[in-house]
């Protein structure tokens, strides 16, 4: 049987095995600028903290700007992929891993700048929970703390995000490679074979990650913004600052998106499926997040305005007419007036004219950071210790450094893994009703048969779940089994194998796992401050909102790793396998049934069952 219909797809495994001469120049342009990251790093590490700009009374400056410009650049994947899965849209398949790699790269990124605020990184030791000469221990009550526990959450559940979707993708590609790449990937596949069993664990494993992570992100730029409402400093201490960070968070995530969707489809040929559509589809969630962003400019503005509290009003009228003026003015032509002058239009919502705004928009939202970092901390209450801050060649090199690495370490997934992800992309490609395979026995040459196979196995390669459905159907006539057959695919398939009914219970180990994450941060929390008694203000020595938000990180990061864990374990992960002997089939996005005849009375039965099979092999 032979199949000629295009198979798209394919191309974004055939990109990883070749050499790309455009990707290894941009990676040493990035590369290079790292360096200067590090570089400037080091020296400041040699020669200590005064080597920056920071002073009296200005204790926060570029790196705290960078840490919460970053982080909030983290909300473009893995919430907007979380919430696209859980809605169902099905335009997001060639977004939710382009996404979800942005979210993890700026996460490193982000996470680091409050260790270079430090000075001395070691003494981030004194905010974990391990025994020290000093008999310090963390204060549960601080957001400073709070941050620390929600990054972490974030940061586990944000790789394990990005991991588990890429195991069927790592398989694919290691059927496809060849030496030190086939080993490469097929230990990142760890085994994976794509048995209906596998695939249900997987995809009810993705569906409570999605569930968990969408108030997991939301909850770790709260955080983030109650490291300045907790505050008494004027313009920081306001209800709708955590609101007013999360849509931030969202709509710069969007734009780094939107601009790094933008390179990939020129400078990878990745038309097919970044496409028009996904374009002004999200270009339009674009839109709706800068109104948003308006709203919450001008709310936030304008109370500050009508109290005229003398402290508050002092900083306002710097950022509208004193000395921030000019950045401010350009925060609000980027962040608000462009995008209303352009995205509303058909054609602003095009590549070109999207990226050229989102451009505009991440460059507005890294000054939004700063007008909320430096003027309160230039103009606070008591006016004689008023003081300015101009950032030093150190800080310079880090903020510049630090894009050049977020670049290198994105470049280099996209050429170790594929940035669009093949079995969604195929997954949808049956929902549209069109065929996923391309390739015959004609075009692909023979491997050997797997010595795993059962003795008088046959292993037969379909084009499709509508032939498949019809051999079962045969096997079930001649008295096959369900234990005496296996499939295979490289997509979750909709059709019933006999054998493999039955229900995940990765959703039941993941609510588990979250009780138990929650009960342990509860117990960690509470004792620590029974144990090492700390008066704070008015608040008790135990106090239930610190302890409730610790302990709610505490169980998203449970949840998370349980449901990881239960995915591996259920799926019967990881394990050690060899080529079967139509492996390339199912890389190509073929569906393979292995069938053990029982005896020789039935195998004219079974290899009729298998005649509408694109290739028969005996193993």
């Amino acid at each position: 049987m032979e199949v000629s219909s295009p198979n798209p797809d394919a191309a974004l495994a055939g990109r990883l095995l070749r050499f790309r001469p455009g990707l290894l120049v941009a990676s040493l342009v990035s590369g290079l600028l790292a360096a200067v990251f590090v570089f400037c790093w080091g020296y400041q590490i040699r020669n200590g903290i005064g080597v920056s700009g920071i002073n009296r009374p200005v204790f926060w400056g570029f790196y705290i700007t960078n840490f919460v410009f970053w982080i909030g650049i983290s909300h473009a994947g893995t919430l907007i992929s979380a919430i696209l899965r859980v809605t169902g849209a099905e335009w997001r398949r060639p977004v939710t891993r382009c996404a979800e790699a942005i979210t993890v790269f700026a996460l490193a990124i982000g996470g680091l700048y409050p260790i270079i605020h430090l000075g001395r990184p070691e003494k981030l030791l004194f905010m974990l929970p391990l025994p020290n000469s000093r008999g310090l221990w963390p204060n549960f009550r601080s957001p400073l703390i709070w941050d620390l526990v929600a990054i972490t959450a974030y940061v586990l559940g944000s790789v394990l995000y990005l991991y588990l979707p890429l195991i069927p993708d790592m398989a694919i590609l290691r059927d496809r490679a060849t030496g030190k790449k086939r080993l490469f990937y097929s230990i990142l596949a760890l085994g994976w074979r794509g048995t209906p069993q596998q695939w249900r664990s997987l995809e009810s494993g993705i569906k409570v990650m999605a569930i968990v992570i969408i108030p997991l992100a939301v909850s770790v730029h709260t955080i983030v913004s109650w490291d300045f409402a907790m505050t008494q400093a004027p313009m920081w201490n306001s209800t709708i600052f955590g609101p007013y960070f999360v849509v931030g968070a969202i709509y710069s995530g969007i734009a780094m998106l939107l601009i790094a969707m933008t390179l990939l489809r020129r400078f990878l040929g990745l038309e097919t499926w970044l496409s028009l559509k996904v374009f002004n589809n999200l270009a339009l969630l674009f839109l709706a997040m800068a109104m948003f962003w308006g709203y919450f400019t001008f709310a936030e503005h304008l109370t500050v305005w009508y109290a005229n509290e003398p402290a508050e009003a002092l900083v306002f009228w710097e950022r509208a007419v004193g000395a921030f003026s000019t950045p401010f003015w350009v925060m609000i032509g980027l962040n608000f007036v462009i995008p209303m002058l352009v995205l509303p239009f058909r054609w602003g919502r095009k590549p070109l004219a999207v990226s050229i705004v989102s451009i505009g928009v991440v460059m507005g939202m890294w000054l939004e950071r700063f007008l909320i970092v430096v003027p309160t901390l230039s103009l606070p209450r008591l006016t004689y210790t008023i003081g300015q801050y101009a950032p030093t060649w150190v800080e310079l090199g880090i903020t510049v450094g630090s894009l050049g690495a977020f670049v290198f370490l994105y470049l280099a997934f996209t050429q170790l893994a594929p940035i669009i992800s093949i079995w969604e992309i195929r997954e949808g490609r049956v929902v549209e009703g069109l065929p996923v395979l391309a390739v015959t026995s004609e075009t692909v040459p023979r491997e050997p048969a797997s010595e795993e196979a059962p003795t008088g196995a046959l292993v037969a390669a379909f084009s499709d779940e509508e032939a498949l459905a019809g051999a079962l159907e045969g096997l079930q006539q001649a008295g096959i089994t369900g234990d005496r057959m296996e499939v295979r695919s490289s997509i979750p398939l909709k059709v019933k194998v006999p054998g493999t009914e039955g229900r995940s219970r990765v959703p039941l180990i993941g609510m588990l796992g979250a009780a138990l994450g929650g009960s342990s941060v509860f117990l960690l929390a509470t004792l620590t401050a029974k144990a090492y008694p700390l008066v704070t203000g008015h608040m008790a020595i135990i106090a239930a909102p610190p302890i409730g938000i610790v302990t709610y990180e505490g169980i998203a990061m449970g949840a998370v790793l349980s449901t990881f864990l239960a995915v591996i374990f259920e799926a019967g992960l990881p394990r050690r396998t060899r080529k079967g002997a139509l492996d390339r089939f199912i890389a190509d996005g073929a569906v393979v049934l292995a069938v053990d005849c029982p005896d020789d009375d039935k195998r004219p039965e079974v290899e009729a069952a298998l005649a509408g099979a694109m290739e028969v092999v005996a193993a």
